[in-house]
């Protein structure tokens, strides 16, 4: 904060910045806040630039049963959704903002070769991966690896977002309330039902419903369960697991 508040003044001082009447805390000061003088203008006539001279692509999901997609077939962690008509408005919003050159890409295999035949410079990620564990993360880290720009999140991030499990750790350990919950793979641990487990009963301690029952990565509510009573919990599990063969997230209902 020390450091922030130094910087202000600096740039202040330089003339660098020009002040706004609003105010707004920081820490324990009265801080206004700055705008760079004509900063708004430099970067709408970046992104104008970008827009003329870039080739964009957005990618939206790929389908693994194409041909040529994958070069074999496995499970997908989360529900397989295409995104593609999503990303057909966005490619549409960016040629009404002035884009000259827009394509349409899927996130399969072959995606670093079309990048490279059609001369892509930068990405807009839009997809939810093709197949596997963390599939949603999968676009960005090969992006990477071939060192193409994008825009979305980069790998772990995108991982961490997609995983609820892992997410309402973090959340939990910066002290934010969150349901009481667990995960549960029964193939992993041989038994369908964790009543007797003692992470279950450090979780939910002598709560006995009502719970909620979903995968532990996924969209739009799919598999979601309400269990009202323990006793039950063992079916709901088996059915999210028969679905995604992934982690199960088990949390008091609210």
């Amino acid at each position: 904060m020390a450091f922030a508040t130094a910087a202000l003044q600096t740039d202040l001082e330089d003339g660098a910045i020009q002040a706004s009447p609003k105010v707004f805390s920081l820490g324990n000061r009265a801080v206004t806040p700055a705008r760079r003088i004509g900063r708004l203008e430099q970067l709408e006539g970046q992104v104008a630039q970008l827009l003329d001279r870039a080739h964009i692509a957005v990618v939206y999901g790929g389908d693994k049963s194409a041909p040529g997609a994958v070069i074999r077939q496995s499970v997908n962690a989360r529900s397989w959704k295409s995104y593609r008509s999503v990303a057909e408005d966005i490619a549409e919003s960016l040629e009404r903002q002035g884009a000259r050159k827009v394509s349409l890409l899927a996130d399969d295999m072959r995606l670093g070769e079309r990048l490279q035949q059609e001369n892509v410079d930068m990405v807009w990620l839009n997809t939810g991966g093709v197949q596997g564990r963390s599939p949603m993360s999968h676009g960005a880290a090969m992006l990477e690896m071939m060192g193409v720009p994008y825009l979305g999140h980069d790998p772990l991030m995108s991982g961490i977002l997609d995983s609820k499990y892992i997410f309402k750790q973090n959340v939990s350990y910066l002290g934010l309330p969150t349901a009481a919950f667990t995960v549960w793979n029964p193939a992993s641990t041989g038994n369908p039902d964790p009543r007797q487990d003692r992470r279950f009963r450090r979780a939910f301690g002598d709560f006995n419903g009502p719970f909620i029952v979903k995968p532990v990565s996924g969209r739009a509510s799919l598999h979601v369960h309400v269990v009202d009573e323990a006793a039950d919990l063992a079916d709901a599990i088996d059915a999210v697991y028969s679905a995604t063969e992934n982690d199960v997230l088990i949390e008091t209902y609210l």
